[in-house]
């Protein structure tokens, strides 16, 4: 097994887009749970209350309260589906405004003392202690050195899935830490 990996690396918008989506969207999380289930549970109680009422006297006001529920049932699911494809498109909007200049080319540097990233202007080294933990999506590893900090390091700057496997491998042995697998939040929730 090789101690040492290096790779030049240019991240471009899709990378802190994919970046944001898969770990900035708890508060669009949380309206998809508001929307998805805590908006029909209410109309569910509203309709409840209509059955039990006790002017109701004939089938058709039955008739009325189940077509309320399916179709408050249904404007919930069109909501979320439109609070999915409207979060997508604002990640994607703000990553494109607040990195403009994400595609500085860094050189990035794995080894038996940490992680060394150089950028034209900074460079940041990293040891292995400070890894707080790993994750991994469809596009990309990131190790994170803070809650909200990471290393984004692209798969694609991988020459084989083995070279992948023995990054990873490499990272997850020195930082005593596993890589979790997170699936992109392009359309859907965790």
């Amino acid at each position: 097994m090789r101690e040492e990996f290096e790779y030049n690396i240019s991240l471009d918008v899709e990378d802190y887009a994919d970046y944001n989506l898969t770990f900035y969207n708890k508060l669009a999380r949380a309206a998809d749970v508001a929307l998805f289930w805590w908006l029909p549970f209410m109309l569910l109680v509203i309709a409840a209350g209509m059955l039990i009422d006790p002017k109701v006297e004939n089938k058709w006001s039955v008739i009325v309260v189940l077509v309320f529920l399916g179709l408050s049932f249904l404007v919930s699911k069109l909501l979320v589906f439109l609070n999915r494809k409207v979060r997508g498109w604002n990640t994607r909007f703000w990553s494109k405004r607040r990195y403009k200049n994400g595609n500085e080319n860094r050189f990035l540097k794995i080894n038996k003392s940490g992680i060394e990233s150089k950028g034209e202007l900074t460079t940041f080294f990293c040891v292995w202690k400070q890894i707080v933990k790993l994750m991994e999506n469809e596009n990309a590893l990131y190790v994170f050195i803070e809650k909200n900090n990471a290393f984004v390091i692209p798969k694609r700057v991988f020459g084989s899935i083995d070279e992948l496997a023995e990054v990873t491998d490499f990272i997850a042995q020195q930082s005593g830490k596993q890589f979790r697998f997170v699936h992109l939040n392009k359309n859907k929730p965790n």
